[in-house]
Order: C-alpha cells, then structure tokens, then sequence
C-alpha cells in the first residue's frame, strides 16, 4: 500500500491547516467587514451633519437677508418719516418767518405812515395857532345888556324892577 497513514495524517494536517487558515480568513474578514461597516456609519453621521449644517446655514442666511430687508425698509420709513418732520420744520420756520417778516413790514408801514403824517401836517402852512397868553380886558361899555330877543337885562340900580325870568 503506497499510500497508506502517512498519507491521511498529511492530508488531514492539510485540512485542519486549512480550516484553520480558514477561520482567520473568516475573523480576518468579519473585521474587516465590522471596520467597513464602522466607516459606512461615520461616512453617513458625516453626509447627515453636512446635510444638518447645511441647512441650518441656510436657515441663518434667509433669517440675515430677512433682517437685512427688515432693517432697510425701517431705514427707509425712518428716513422719509425725518423728511417729512425735516419739510414739517422749514415750513414752520418759513411760516414764522413769513409772519415776522410781515409783522416787522408792518411797523415798519405803520412806522412810515406816522412819519409821513407827521411831516405833513409839519409841511402845511398853518397860521399862527392861538397862543395860550392872556389878555386883558377892556373897560366894560355901561348900560344894560340885551338877549336875541331884544330883551334887557341889567343891574338893579341900572334898571327898574327886578324880574326873574
């Protein structure tokens, strides 16, 4: 017998070598296979946080543009309402200055029309006023004194019977 027990203990030390060489490539690949599934994992926690990330910058960028907006149109209203309130106080302060300016017209004509009136009367050629000196009397001209009706009067030694009328 050629091959006799020599010849299974070979072949049988072969296949335990193998399955033995078997098994390791079995571990060896479950961790491998573990290692590939460990990366896929992270690998995809890592798309879903930039998925995450990006939408939230998103989500900050259209809250900034909406603030933006927000801020240029109060600026805006902030503006036109200091315009107004701008046009409102130079109207006011041309109105006030309208008013005195014509007050100040006013006196001024008023003023002016005194002095003219004043120079006018001035400028007539009046004869001479009344002077507030006294005169003197002259001697009372004797005899009874007569009324538009003709009627006389006089003292009592001048004429007869006293009457009262």
């Amino acid at each position: 017998m050629c091959g006799g027990p020599d010849r299974n203990r070979e072949r049988r030390k072969a296949e335990k070598a193998q399955r033995k060489a078997d098994k390791e490539a079995e571990r060896k690949q479950r961790e491998l296979d573990e290692l590939a599934r460990k990366r896929q994992l992270l690998v995809e926690e890592q798309q879903q946080r930039q998925t995450d990330m990006q939408a939230q910058q998103a989500a900050v960028v259209a809250q900034q543009n909406q603030t933006v907006r927000d801020l240029r149109e109060k600026q805006r209203t902030t503006l036109a309402d200091m315009r107004t309130a701008n046009q409102a106080e130079i109207d006011r302060i041309a109105r006030d200055t309208a008013a005195a300016a014509s007050a100040r017209v006013a006196r001024i004509e008023r003023a002016g029309n005194a002095a003219s009136a004043a120079l006018r009367v001035n400028s007539q050629e009046n004869p001479m006023a009344p002077s507030a000196k006294q005169t003197r009397r002259g001697a009372k001209a004797g005899g009874a004194r007569t009324t538009a009706a003709d009627y006389r009067r006089g003292s009592g030694s001048s004429r007869g019977t006293n009457l009262s009328i």
